[in-house]
């Protein structure tokens, strides 16, 4: 049995638990990725009222003059079937997924920048292939963003808070399985010098403690923080 749980925190945590001896898988639907149900349960961590970039009319890819669904047709009485809640990466493609639009974001400036202010770039991004689609949408991109400098590419992750984080971190509630893009960017962040790890399972402990090699790390049972918290 599979049991849908909106919103991802203590109770959604303990109902996970409760459920697992029984055979009860939970799914729970959370829009913050640090949602403390995740380790134990499915977590869906998008939203179902915030469009997938590939549907959402607004977002850069769909401002091309082509159609690029290649004439699927979208149902917009059902907005949900089409949310970053469920077309998000999930695992190890989450990593990808958090850096695509910075990186698309960069590039996107500099082809638009050497366009504008370098005569021989922009003959040569004018003469590209017309048939060939790639490069025809990419020319269309590169004029629009000249034409509307704040186009971007929508950030689905904050990255940035990620990576200007510095000193000490406390991590409660995530998962080195689960959230492992979240651990990368933490374990690539040399400004981050220790990090204290509440964990609920050994495994969970031992995997943290791998993916955040360099750092100091402490290693924390995570009922004994809510116990203390009980005491409060």
């Amino acid at each position: 049995m599979v049991v849908g749980i909106l919103g991802g925190g203590q109770l959604a945590r303990m109902l996970a638990l409760a459920g697992h001896p029984m055979g009860i898988r939970c799914v729970v639907l959370d829009p913050a990725d640090d949602a403390c149900s995740a380790p134990v349960a499915r977590h869906l961590h998008g939203a179902f009222d915030v469009l997938s970039d590939v549907y959402d009319p607004a977002s850069f890819r769909n401002q091309l003059s082509e159609d690029l669904l290649d004439g699927e047709k979208v149902d917009r009485s059902y907005p949900h079937l089409y949310s970053s809640c469920l077309l998000s990466y999930v695992s190890d493609l989450k990593s990808f997924s958090m850096q695509q639009a910075t990186r698309a974001n960069a590039a996107m400036e500099k082809f638009a920048e050497a366009y504008r202010d370098d005569p021989q770039i922009r003959v040569e991004i004018d003469a590209w292939d017309e048939s060939m689609p790639l490069l025809r949408r990419m020319r269309e991109a590169i004029r629009l963003k000249c034409d509307t400098p704040g186009l971007e590419h929508r950030e689905q992750y904050p990255v940035e808070g990620l990576q200007k984080l510095s000193g000490e971190l406390a991590i409660i509630g995530l998962s080195p399985t689960n959230d492992n893009h979240i651990f990368e960017e933490v374990a690539a962040n040399d400004g981050i010098d220790a990090v204290d790890y509440y964990f609920h399972s050994e495994a969970n402990a031992a995997e943290a403690a791998e993916r955040l090699e360099g750092k100091i790390v402490r290693l924390l049972d995570v009922r004994d923080l809510w116990q203390e918290l009980e005491t409060l």
